[in-house]
């Protein structure tokens, strides 16, 4: 699934969007693209506007060419919005029939589901949208868009199976809707700004687990969407862990392919990923004992703990960054989707990853001691559920600077970030193994003393493209 997320170090305009979408199918081999809605100038026809450019382009529409919308939140965002978004996505269904293309459109994401009356609600809606304009228009009712639900807190991934039963009987017995297999989106980012990289991965593990034996119980099936970037703490989906991330994730039915894998990354380097990732595609997931499930979630909360107190030890003194982090997707000016820690407001994941770069302080740092602390029992437990930790570590180590990082921190904080960091590459053989020119460390080094906000996002960006992702 092609996105439009700005985490590249490409600008891209929602003029360019149309011919993008059908880019990210012919070229970078995406079957399904999201529309993007949330929080985002996105134009309430793109929809329909993708839909032609794809027929120009002789584009299989509504067979191996599928258009996702997220659309925004109602409570979030102007209500106006949110309902355009929806009769933007009918609309683009009853263009394709007119032209006698099969619908396009067969899922809609409501994101930040928190509660699973939020998705039915807009279940309801979309259905009575969908009758109107089709009897309006003269066209038969014959295909009903399904909703998302999009599950990225800590808190719901480790209840996973607990949200789509709730879902899945609330649509029957609400919305009179019978469906056979459900679709639901679990993503990383949010998880990982609020709970800690670590937490974050490890309730995706309890989720995936939890799915799959909800699943088998039930007899319905589960298709997930997952939800990751480049960087490791949003999710590590880049060519350069491509075994690790097969190995760790390929139970999935559909992975997201963000702007950064696609702009910032070598095109051969991107079609063997994608490549390896459509053999292991679908593969059976492994569903966690009993005693080893219990025991995770209790590093989850303890790990999302720590992470928490010291994500309000760094928030002070690297915020100035927050906003010298370019955008590179046009945003709605103001919006509620601003997340919130322990009443401290936060920037999104995407900005907040590539400030934190930048300071030479990848996120994943901010709970390695809980790793540094952990017994010999947590550690097996972490291991034993995420193999991956040592690929994602070695990374992230490659782009800590301790001298960069006291030109924002306090020299005692960035010592004990850096004795977690010493203790953690010993016990584990965590090596840093990404060559980072000395000039990434020159604009590094620039952009903590310059005065210019012009030259401090040129010198962002410059760091982005060494590293291969904004954020």
């Amino acid at each position: 699934m092609a996105t439009q997320h700005p985490d590249s170090t490409i600008r891209i305009s929602c003029r360019d969007e149309v011919l993008e979408a059908i880019e990210a199918h012919l070229k970078y081999k995406c079957d399904e693209i999201m529309i993007d809605y949330e929080g985002k100038l996105t134009p309430y026809h793109q929809v329909e506007w993708v839909v032609e450019k794809a027929v120009e382009y002789n584009v299989s529409v509504g067979e191996k060419f599928l258009l996702t919308p997220r659309v925004p939140r109602d409570d979030l965002e102007d209500v106006g919005r949110h309902i355009m978004s929806l009769v933007g996505s009918v609309l683009a269904n009853l263009r394709a029939y007119r032209m006698g293309l099969e619908p396009p459109v067969r899922y809609v994401i409501i994101p930040m589901t928190e509660d699973v009356q939020d998705a039915v609600r807009v279940q309801r809606r979309l259905m009575k949208l969908e009758r109107l304009l089709c009897e309006e228009a003269g066209y038969p009712v014959d295909q009903r868009l399904v909703v998302v639900p999009l599950v990225e807190t800590l808190e719901r991934q480790v209840h996973a199976d607990a949200v789509v039963e709730a879902f899945h009987n609330a649509l029957v017995r609400e919305a009179s809707l019978f469906i056979d297999t459900v679709r639901v989106f679990l993503g990383k980012s949010d998880s990982a700004l609020k709970g800690g990289h670590i937490a974050s991965t490890l309730s995706l593990k309890i989720a995936i687990s939890r799915l799959a034996r909800w699943s088998e119980e039930r007899m319905i099936g589960v298709k997930i969407i997952l939800g990751m970037g480049k960087p490791p703490f949003r999710g590590h989906f880049a060519p350069h862990n491509t075994e690790a991330w097969v190995r760790e994730w390929s139970s999935h039915s559909t992975v997201t392919v963000q702007s950064a894998l696609r702009y910032d990354t070598d095109y051969n380097d991107y079609i063997k990923l994608i490549s390896r990732v459509l053999e292991r595609q679908g593969s059976k997931p492994s569903i966690m004992e009993v005693d080893l499930e219990s025991h995770v979630k209790k590093i989850i909360l303890e790990a999302s703990e720590l992470y928490r107190r010291n994500l309000s030890g760094v928030l002070p003194f690297i915020g100035k960054l927050f906003n010298v982090v370019p955008s590179t997707r046009e945003r709605v000016p103001h919006s509620g989707y601003g997340r919130q820690v322990d009443g401290k407001r936060l920037p999104r994941a995407i900005r907040f990853t590539a400030a934190l770069y930048s300071a030479g302080i990848p996120p994943t740092v901010l709970d390695l001691e809980y790793i540094a602390r952990a017994d010999s029992k947590k550690l097996e437990a972490i291991l034993e559920t995420y193999p991956g930790l040592v690929s994602d570590l070695g990374f992230d180590l490659s782009f800590f600077n301790e001298e960069i990082a006291m030109h924002y921190m306090p020299k005692d904080k960035v010592r004990r970030i850096t004795e977690a960091v010493r203790i953690v590459s010993r016990e584990l053989g965590v090596d840093a193994h990404v060559e980072v020119g000395e000039e990434y460390w020159r604009h590094a080094n620039r952009l903590a003393r310059v005065d210019s906000e012009d030259e401090a996002k040129n010198l962002v960006i410059l760091l982005a493209k060494e590293r291969g992702f904004l954020g």
